[in-house]
């Protein structure tokens, strides 16, 4: 798409998340093809993806092809996880479960909070910002901007599961005080609503 002139893009950090092993990458989710931005500057990466593409007639065969990870059952969703990060996989997992919808308050599924605490996985924080919108929920992919979209993926830090695991026995409660501080992490603009 670059190639063509259809984008342009920037990735801030990649050395970091080629060095990644063995954690989540978690993003928020702008745009159609975050996945294949992110993706592109890894060697190998799972994927968690919504159940519904796996009855999606079109996309089945791709994500099974790709060895993509189901969002169907959760015990099976965390023992699938472990193998995979056993492995030195990273698992790029995109909390709204959706793309965002441009205007609305982001908010996060529990799942990928769920995933680090019961696998003990740190988290990689990505970012990813595109103007003018292009490829988002509210509009047909064939609907494209005047200007050439511009995509600017941060790599951002890593969040340390320990402090949440060791500040209570639950790991619900664990996880849901993740799901908040990482809420703020991947959407630092909401902070001050």
């Amino acid at each position: 798409m670059r190639f063509t002139g259809a984008i342009d893009y920037k990735i801030t950090g990649a050395d970091e998340l080629k060095n990644d092993r063995n954690c989540l990458i978690v993003a928020n989710h702008p745009s159609l093809i975050d996945y294949v931005l992110i993706a592109s500057q890894l060697q190998q990466c799972d994927c968690l993806v919504k159940s519904a593409i796996w009855r999606n007639p079109f996309m089945k065969h791709i994500v099974q092809a790709a060895g993509y990870i189901p969002n169907e059952a959760p015990d099976d969703v965390i023992a699938i996880c472990e193998q995979r990060f056993e492995q030195g996989n990273v698992l790029l997992v995109f909390p709204e479960g959706t793309r965002t919808t441009s205007g609305i308050e982001s908010k996060l599924q529990r799942g990928a909070a769920q995933i680090a605490v019961r696998t003990e996985r740190d988290l990689r924080v990505v970012h990813i910002t595109v103007s003018p919108s292009f490829l988002t929920k509210q509009k047909k992919w064939y609907q494209v901007p005047k200007i050439k979209p511009f995509f600017h993926v941060e790599i951002k830090g890593k969040i340390e599961i320990a402090p949440f695991i060791e500040q209570t026995n639950s790991p619900t409660l664990a996880a849901r005080k993740l799901n908040r501080y990482l809420a703020e992490a991947i959407f630092p603009e909401n902070e001050h609503q």
